[in-house]
């Protein structure tokens, strides 16, 4: 399934019914939510809680809605609801203040050329692995400290992690993966301790709450999720950048001449790459009624990102159109169709990041990584160009979604 055919999907979602029943692939059941104003409304709505003990009865039969009782699944924010969730919150965040992530784009533009300066001169490159995998697992290793002779591993074992849960050995993979990683950060942080530093983990350690600080678990609990969030999504839209400018050559040129046209670039991108294209799941407390549905006490609410941020209502055009990569479209500005690639939208609520109280904490460090990758690139590159032609592009759509490799002529 190309972009092209996961937009027209998602429309076809939206026609039928915006908020509708499903079935997830292990079974459960639950509500699709794909309009951007009830995907809006369900994100910031303290009656769907992350909370897995909130299932109902039918959910918590699957393996997939059983409450563990470990550390990863106790502290990560992900799955926390208020009062904690804003607790932890606000401890996490004083790593990521804009002072400390603007502080970070010499080491990030550093990473970036250093891996540039790897690329021949002439022939064909994957970005994907040469490029965009590494400028993400770099930074973010760096972020946490993990030394240079662990990220092969360190890699490996993230790649499982993030694999879609569709079966009992799915399922135990994903499981031994977080076992290894929680396992991994927890000795980190014991080694950290004994010799200080000032990366994130040091950081996490360090910051207090009413002279409280961070237990160990919690610390590497929130490592493991700053991995998840922050390293294959922020790949996928580089990548994914990269993929839509070299398909729009006219966009391609208009931000070589003026490259401070870059971050509004870097919203589109995020908009329509929409790497986490479903919300974590949420479940309802109490009886309620989004999008003029009916949702029941326990049910399960699947909340689509990816969907929201292409719904024609919310960002102009009259209708989908067939997506990046298929060609010239409906032209730039506000008035843009929901589904064409215009790095100068003026109007760009995406939700790429999520919204309210679970709004991706990372968010800033993602913007700047996705900055300084592509402008660099094309910076560097003046005749860079897809290697395939854009249906030759292999999509990959499972936990996180996005392009699985783009090779391309470099000159």
């Amino acid at each position: 399934m190309d972009q092209a055919e996961f937009a027209a999907m998602v429309a076809e979602f939206r026609r039928v019914g915006p908020v509708r029943r499903v079935r997830r692939s292990d079974g459960a059941p639950g509500w699709l939510v794909t309009r951007h104003a009830d995907v809006q409304a369900a994100l910031a709505d303290p009656r769907l809680s992350s909370d897995l003990r909130n299932a109902g009865p039918e959910l918590r039969e699957l393996p997939a809605f059983q409450v563990r009782d470990d550390p990863l699944h106790r502290y990560m924010l992900s799955r926390l609801d208020p009062p904690r969730h804003g607790q932890l919150r606000g401890l996490v965040s004083a790593a990521f203040t804009a002072r400390r992530v603007e502080a970070m784009r010499p080491h990030v533009v550093r990473v970036v050329d250093a891996l540039l300066d790897a690329f021949p001169t002439t022939g064909t490159v994957d970005l994907v692995p040469a490029y965009t995998l590494p400028v993400a697992i770099t930074v973010i290793c760096d972020l946490l400290g993990v030394p240079a002779e662990d990220r092969v591993t360190f890699r490996e074992w993230t790649d499982v992690l993030l694999l879609p849960l569709t079966d009992a050995a799915s399922m135990a993979r994903s499981a031994q993966a977080q076992r290894w990683l929680f396992e991994y950060l927890s000795a980190l942080v014991d080694r950290k301790r004994a010799e200080p530093g000032d990366d994130l983990l040091d950081v996490l350690m360090q910051v207090r709450d009413d002279a409280r600080r961070l237990n160990r678990d919690e610390v590497v609990a929130m490592a493991v999720e700053l991995i998840v969030a922050g390293f294959q999504p922020t790949a996928d839209v580089i990548t994914f950048a990269a993929y839509a400018l070299l398909t729009h050559p006219d966009q391609l040129a208009a931000l070589r001449a003026g490259p401070g046209a870059m971050p509004a670039a870097v919203e589109e991108f995020l908009r329509l790459a929409s790497p986490v294209g479903l919300a974590f799941p949420r479940f309802a407390t109490d009886d309620l009624r989004l999008g003029g549905v009916d949702i029941a006490k326990g049910d399960q609410v699947l909340i689509s990102v990816a969907a929201a941020n292409q719904d024609p209502a919310r960002f102009g055009g009259a209708g989908t159109d067939a997506g990046p990569g298929a060609g010239a479209d409906a032209g730039t500005g506000a008035g843009a169709a929901a589904g064409a690639f215009d790095p100068a939208r003026r109007d760009n609520p995406h939700l790429a990041f999520g919204h309210g109280g679970h709004r991706c904490v990372g968010a800033s460090l993602a913007r700047l990584e996705t900055e300084v990758a592509v402008g660099a690139l094309l910076r560097r590159f003046e005749r860079l160009s897809l290697a395939v032609a854009p249906d030759e592009v292999p999509w990959r759509f499972s936990l996180i979604r996005g392009i699985a490799a783009l090779p391309v002529t470099v000159g």
